[in-house]
Parts: C-alpha cells; structure tokens; sequence
C-alpha cells in the first residue's frame, strides 16, 4: 500500500547538516541504496534504469520523519511471518534520491562507496540529449554497468574481526586502573 505518492517541493539547503548526517546514518544502518531496471515499458525497446533510495523500520515515526523532511514515499508492509512485525518504508526516486544521496555523502561510511557508484548512475541521465528519441545504447551499457557494480559492492563480504581492527578508536582507558 501506498501512501504520499506525490513529490513535494522541498527546500533541501534549508535543512540542518545534523539532519543529513541522521539521514545518513539511518540509511547506512535501516536503508538501502539500489538501482531498479526495467525492460519495454510502454513499447519501448530499451532498459529503464532508477535509482531509489529507501528506508524500513518497524516504528512509523522514523519513516514518517523521512517523508516529511525529504519527501518520497511511503509504503506500509504487513509482517510475513507470526514472529515478524510489520514494516514501514519510505523510498526516495530518481532525482530526490539523488539530492539526498548527495547531502548524505560527506556522513557516510558503510554505503559510501554504494553512494558513489548510484551517483556515477544519475549523472548519465545529465549525458541523454533527447531522451524521447530513445536511450543510446552506450548510455544503457554504461547504466546498467553501474547497476552490476553496486549489486558486487552489496554482495562483498566483510571479516567483521579485520573490519574493527581497522577502525582507529582512538586511546581507552583500562576500567581497572581508574580511581
């Protein structure tokens, strides 16, 4: 089910950069950034490409905080099984998802590098001249290159043991020597 299906106009420099940076980490940790495909629509003989960003929770506050600050959509989804709750998303297309991937970029650190290539992705759509006379066919091979490299950058694996070793936390101080 959807809900809010029309884009408002949102003034995105008028928002806080604490807020982008909550976005962000919402979306590194909740959401997912993911480059959609489609073939013939409306007889047309080439493949549609989007990009869309979009979050679950279980708590519709979140997601409602998500559409109200940065517009998109809403969609409720019932629990699939008795154990499971159900879940609300809120989905960020095409040139919304790129505003916000943009402002988020300077925060993120997980799915930076999944920001980045869906960003590659939307500046091709800047490369079409007359995009109802068709998509060139490299413009698709480039597209759909991006759509494969961000579905390799999901399905990498991490050693959790090498990934916090990595991560410099700085100084800590031995619990059993403080006084």
């Amino acid at each position: 089910m959807a809900a809010n299906k029309l884009a408002r106009k949102v003034d995105y420099a008028a928002i806080a950069a604490t807020d982008w940076a909550y976005l962000a980490g919402i979306i590194e940790g909740e959401g997912c950034i993911r480059i959609g495909m489609q073939r013939e629509v409306k007889a047309r003989r080439t493949l549609r490409h989007k990009l869309i960003v979009y979050v679950g929770n279980t708590d519709p506050r979140l997601i409602a905080w998500c559409r109200k600050m940065f517009s998109g959509s809403i969609h409720y989804r019932p629990a699939r099984k008795v154990q499971h709750k159900p879940a609300w998303i809120w989905e960020a297309h095409h040139q919304v998802a790129e505003e916000v991937l943009r402002r988020c970029l300077p925060y993120m650190q997980i799915k930076r590098e999944q920001a980045e290539v869906a960003l590659s992705f939307r500046d091709t759509f800047r490369m079409v001249v007359r995009p109802k006379m068709g998509i060139p066919a490299d413009i698709v091979e480039m597209r759909e290159g991006y759509r494969k490299r961000l579905m390799e950058l999901k399905d990498q694996q991490h050693d959790p043991i090498e990934d916090v070793n990595s991560i410099h936390l700085g100084t800590w101080a031995d619990p059993n020597t403080i006084q």
